[in-house]
Formats: C-alpha cells, sequence, structure tokens
C-alpha cells in the first residue's frame, strides 16, 4: 500500500467512525449499553474496512 492508500483508508475510518458514533449518539442517548452497542457497531465497521483493504479494495 502506498501513503495515499494509507491515508485514504484512515480517513475513511475516521469520518465513518465520527458519524456512526454521533448518529447513535443523537437516536440513542447516553448510558452504558449504548456505550457497548456503539462500540460493537465501531469494531464491526473496523473489521469490514480491513477486510475490504485485504481484498484490495
Amino acid at each position: 500500500m502506498d501513503p495515499g492508500e494509507i491515508f485514504g483508508a484512515i480517513a475513511t475510518f475516521v469520518v465513518g467512525a465520527i458519524v456512526i458514533l454521533s448518529l447513535l449518539g443523537v437516536s440513542i442517548g447516553s448510558g452504558i449499553m449504548d456505550i457497548a452497542t456503539s462500540i460493537l457497531i465501531f469494531a464491526f465497521v473496523v473489521a469490514v474496512i480491513v477486510g475490504l483493504l485485504s481484498e484490495g479494495f
């Protein structure tokens, strides 16, 4: 991977994470279970992104 691909992956990851967590925050509110749910979804998104990158996406 060249630096451009790495930067693009990081940027996509950060933007996606912020959007997902902010949407969860707006729709669900605060609380321990909500935080745990956010972390699980965040981890799932990370896994998907890593999978796409490893496939040569």
